[in-house]
């Protein structure tokens, strides 16, 4: 046997070995799927969520305090849960926090109108939404 034709029959025996030069549309082996990996073993490779005991649970609720104060600053500032609020080409959006840590920054931006056109609008809308505005610092952008 030649140096060639015994190269051909070994790479032939390896083919028929890795199942490649099978005619046959099935693999070799049921579990595996050449090129990706079987629903088993993805599966197994999940991580399951860490099951948590009710105290554990119960210290991820906030204390009713906080939630009262919450629910509060959401009934006594009716704007607040609109926000943020895209309305004649202006934008309001909550900005963060005050240093107090009670107020709420707010900014009202308008391309192309004045401060006292915000301000005015602004004014407005609390009117509108029944908001007395006394839980905001307001931060007006307007570019005239």
């Amino acid at each position: 046997m030649s140096r060639a034709a015994a190269l051909l029959l070994m790479i032939a025996g390896g083919l028929s070995a890795t199942g490649c030069a099978s005619t046959d549309t099935t693999p070799s082996d049921p579990t595996t799927i050449t090129g990706t990996s079987t629903v088993a073993s993805r599966r197994a490779s999940r991580v399951a969520a860490p099951r948590l005991s009710p105290e554990a649970i119960q210290r991820q609720v906030p204390p009713r305090g906080e939630r009262r104060r919450a629910e509060r600053a959401m009934t006594e500032r009716p704007l607040l849960s609109r926000l943020p609020l895209r309305a004649d080409g202006i934008t309001v959006d909550i900005a963060g926090l005050d240093r107090d840590g009670h107020t709420t920054v707010l900014t009202v931006t308008g391309p192309g109108r004045s401060t006292s056109d915000l301000q005015a609008w602004f004014e407005r809308l609390l009117r509108d939404h029944g908001d007395n505005g006394r839980g905001y610092r307001v931060r007006f952008y307007g570019t005239r």
